[in-house]
C-alpha cells in the first residue's frame, strides 16, 4: 500500500487526476451555492464578465504555447529554434543505437525566459487597460437596470486587475510545462484549486454575492503563477539571461498562429455568451453560461489524459520518436472519449433534478439543448486533441479554418438567435463545425506521423 501511494504521488497523470478532480469537485460543490446566492441577472453577468475577460486575454497572441513548445524542444537539447519545424529531430545515438539524450540548452533557455518576462508584462498592462475601457463599458451598459449596479462596476474593475496581472505571470506555467516538469505544475493547480474552493465558499456563505467569485479568482489565478515562477527556477539551473528581439521574431510567425486560432476558439463558444447577453435576456444568459461551464468543466476532466502527455510528445518529436507518440496517442484518446461519455451520461440525468432539488435560481439549459450542446463540445475536444498532436510538429495549418468558422459562427449566431433563441447559437456553431473543424485536423495529424500513422486505425 505502501509502494502504491508512493508511485501515485510521483505520477504526473495521478497529480493531473487529482488536479480535474479537485476542479471538478469545487465546481461541482460551488456551484449549488452559486444559482443559490446569486441572483440570475447577476449570474448571466459574471459569465459576461469571464467571456470579455477571455477575448482581451488573446493579447497573449499565442505565445504560450509557442513558449511551451520552444522550452520543450530547448530543453530535450534543441541547439536553436526555428519559425516552424524543428532544427534537429534526430540526435546523437549512444553505441547501442538507441537515442541519447542531449544535454538542455540553458543559454537559449535564459534567454527565452527573460525575453516572454518583458513580453508579459507589457501585455498584461494592455490588457488592464482595455478591459477598463472597452469591458468596462460593456458592463456599464449591461447593468444599468440593475440595483446593485455600482457593486457590479466595482468587482469587474477588481476582476479586470486580476486578470492582467495573471496574464502577466502566466509564463510560467507554460515553461513548466514545457520542462515536462508536469507533476509539479498539477501541484500547484492543485493547491490553487483548494484556494479558490475555500475562498469563494465562504465568500458565498457570507453573503459576498459576485465579489466572492472574483476574489476566489484573483487570489488562485495569481497564486499560481507566483509559485509557478519559484517552482521553475528552484528545478532549472537558470543562468542570466537577457531579453532578445530576435527570439521574439523566431517565435512570431507561429505565435501569432496560434492566436488567430483562439481568437476562432473564441468566436466558436465564447462569443456566443456576448451574443446571448445582446439579443436574450440575462436569465437565459446565465442559464446558457452555467450549462457552457459544467461541459467546459467535463472536457477539462475528459482530456487530461492526452494534455498530461503533451510536453513528453512534443520532446519525443524533437527526437524523431513517431512511433512512441502513436503508441501514446492513441490510448488516451479512448480514454478521453470514454471519460466525457461517463460524465454527459451522469449530467443529462441528475444536472437539472439536483438543481431542482436545491432550489437553485438558475437552472441548466434543457434537455435536448444541454445534449446538443455536449455533442458540439465532444467533436470539439475531439480534433481539438488531434490539433496539438499537430502543433508538436512546430507548425499550425488551422488559422484560415478557425477564422473562416468563427466568422461564420459570429454572423449565424446574429442572425439565428434572436429568431431561435439558444437554438440558433448551438445549430451556428455545430453546423459551421462539421464543415470542416471536426474531421479535418484529425486526418492532418494522423499523416503528420508519417509511416507510423498507416495503420493507425486498425485497432479501433
Amino acid at each position: 500500500m505502501r509502494q502504491l501511494v508512493h508511485r501515485v504521488s510521483r505520477s504526473a497523470s495521478s497529480w493531473s487526476l487529482i488536479a480535474a478532480a479537485l476542479r471538478f469537485g469545487s465546481a461541482l460543490l460551488l456551484l449549488p451555492l452559486i444559482v443559490w446566492r446569486i441572483p440570475s441577472d447577476e449570474l448571466g453577468l459574471w459569465y459576461v464578465f469571464v467571456s470579455l475577460g477571455a477575448l482581451v486575454a488573446l493579447l497573449d497572441l499565442g505565445f504560450a504555447h509557442s513558449a511551451t513548445r520552444s522550452a520543450a524542444y530547448l530543453w530535450a537539447g534543441s541547439r536553436m529554434l526555428l519559425p516552424f519545424g524543428i532544427a534537429d529531430p534526430l540526435i546523437e545515438t549512444d553505441p547501442t543505437g538507441e537515442a541519447a539524450r542531449r544535454q538542455p540548452n540553458l543559454v537559449m533557455l535564459s534567454n527565452l525566459v527573460a525575453t516572454l518576462r518583458v513580453y508579459y508584462l507589457s501585455v498584461g498592462g494592455l490588457l488592464l487597460l482595455l478591459l477598463t475601457t472597452v469591458g468596462g463599458a460593456w458592463i456599464w451598459h449591461k447593468s444599468v437596470e440593475l440595483a446593485n449596479a455600482q457593486s457590479i462596476r466595482l468587482a469587474f474593475f477588481a476582476y479586470a486587475i486580476g486578470v492582467s496581472l495573471g496574464l502577466a505571470n502566466s509564463l510560467w506555467p507554460s515553461l513548466l510545462a514545457g520542462i515536462n516538469a508536469v507533476k509539479e505544475a498539477q501541484q500547484i493547480t492543485a493547491a490553487c484549486l483548494l484556494a479558490y474552493f475555500c475562498l469563494a465558499g465562504a465568500g458565498l456563505l457570507a453573503g459576498l454575492g459576485m465579489w466572492a467569485l472574483v476574489s476566489g479568482t484573483i487570489v488562485a489565478a495569481f497564486a499560481e503563477r507566483l509559485v509557478g515562477r519559484t517552482v521553475f527556477n528552484r528545478l532549472v539551473p537558470l543562468r542570466p539571461g537577457k531579453f532578445d528581439l530576435s527570439m521574439l521574431r523566431t517565435l512570431w510567425p507561429n505565435a501569432w498562429r496560434t492566436a488567430a486560432v483562439g481568437l476562432g476558439a473564441f468566436m466558436v463558444f465564447q462569443a456566443n455568451i456576448l451574443i446571448c447577453s445582446a439579443f436574450l435576456d440575462l436569465r437565459t444568459t446565465a442559464s446558457y453560461g452555467l450549462s457552457l461551464q459544467a461541459v467546459t468543466l467535463l472536457v477539462g476532466v475528459s482530456d487530461i489524459w492526452v494534455r498530461v502527455k503533451l510536453p513528453a510528445i512534443n520532446q519525443l518529436r524533437v527526437q524523431g520518436m513517431v512511433e512512441r507518440i502513436r503508441a501514446i496517442f492513441r490510448p488516451r484518446i479512448v480514454l478521453a472519449l470514454l471519460t466525457f461519455g461517463a460524465g454527459a451520461a451522469v449530467l443529462l440525468l441528475l444536472g437539472r433534478p439536483l438543481l431542482e432539488l436545491l432550489n437553485a435560481r438558475t437552472q441548466l439549459l434543457p434537455a435536448a439543448l444541454l445534449a446538443t450542446l455536449l455533442l458540439i463540445q465532444l467533436l470539439e475536444m475531439h480534433h481539438s486533441l488531434y490539433g496539438e498532436l499537430v502543433y508538436s510538429e512546430n507548425v499550425n495549418p488551422f488559422v484560415r479554418p478557425a477564422l473562416i468558422s468563427g466568422l461564420a459562427i459570429i454572423i449565424l449566431s446574429v442572425l439565428l438567435t434572436p429568431r431561435f433563441g439558444v437554438w440558433g447559437m448551438l445549430l451556428a456553431s455545430g453546423l459551421v463545425q462539421l464543415c470542416f473543424n471536426n474531421w479535418w485536423p484529425v486526418l492532418r495529424a494522423i499523416r503528420g506521423l508519417g509511416p507510423a500513422g498507416q495503420n493507425y486505425w486498425r485497432p479501433f
